[in-house]
């Protein structure tokens, strides 16, 4: 192996300051008096000062984190959601009121409305607690892809 063949493949560390004081100065001088070397370390510090000046990437996932994981918007998204469910409970007992004081529906007609009523709350009911289990018990919940 010719003295050339071992400054190439230390000029990266050489140039990165990762070699030790001795070897840095056996480089040092060995690329004075070697041409080829000194092209291949020009070629590198080129090189090197080019991938400095390529834009950062950003990281997407960080970002995003970052947006979704804003206190802010948090506490709004919570108080609209809390009028909304307010709302939506106040006008279903309000309907429910009208409905029961109401005396042009005959009992009969009560009676099904009421039925259709109570099954569809039952079956939102029972899906919105298989969605809280599966929720709790969901063993990839913490997994990022």
């Amino acid at each position: 192996m010719t003295q050339c063949d071992k400054v190439e493949e230390k000029l990266s560390g050489y140039l990165d300051g990762e070699l030790t004081q001795q070897q840095s100065q056996q480089i040092r001088v060995h690329i004075e008096s070697c041409e080829d070397c000194q092209q291949l370390q020009t070629e590198l510090l080129s090189l090197k000062k080019d991938i400095q000046q390529i834009p950062k990437i950003r990281d997407e996932d960080a970002e995003l984190k970052k947006i979704v994981g804003d206190l802010a918007s948090n506490q709004i998204q919570q108080w609209a959601w809390t009028l909304v469910i307010l709302g939506s409970v106040m006008m279903m007992g309000y309907s429910i009121y009208e409905f029961i004081i109401d005396n042009s529906m005959s009992s009969f007609e009560k009676f099904m409305f009421s039925s259709l009523g109570i099954g569809g709350l039952l079956l939102f009911i029972s899906v919105l607690r298989q969605r809280l289990i599966a929720l709790k018990t969901d063993k990839y919940k913490d997994i990022n892809l």
